[in-house]
């Protein structure tokens, strides 16, 4: 996607291997789609990566720092032109989403001190039940 009249996908990398069956789709794509992707996108450099033994997967680097990966395991040649056209409209930076995900809640602990658990819960700390 062009913010500001500027892409922000900088790289993308296409990898693959040369005889897993799971790199069928991928392979299949060099032959139909690749030049044609080239040519309506001359400002993206695209590497062709092949990695014996691993799956196929798209790497996208942008401008922000952050790199994305998309796997292409068994996908279908139409598949992975819609992802390799999704990885090129899309900005780079880190959604609200992913920010909750990586936030780091503080350590719950009890009146005596003691480490309850990790945590924090809606519900409230865990007690033993009192006898």
């Amino acid at each position: 996607m062009s913010r500001r009249g500027a892409w922000q996908l900088e790289r993308l990398v296409f990898s693959w291997c040369k005889f897993s069956g799971s790199s069928k789709g991928a392979r299949e794509f060099q032959e139909a789609y690749f030049t044609k992707f080239q040519q309506d996108n001359p400002h993206l450099p695209i590497e062709r990566l092949t990695e014996p033994g691993c799956h196929p997967r798209l790497k996208g680097y942008f401008r922000c720092g952050r790199v994305r990966q998309v796997g292409l395991r068994n996908s279908s040649p139409d598949e992975i032109l819609r992802q390799a056209n999704m990885l090129r409209n899309s900005v780079g930076r880190i959604t609200s989403h992913q920010i909750k995900q990586r936030q780091v809640f503080p350590k719950v602990r009890g009146p005596d001190g003691e480490l309850l658990h990790t945590p924090q819960s809606v519900q409230g700390a865990w007690r033993p039940a009192e006898l």
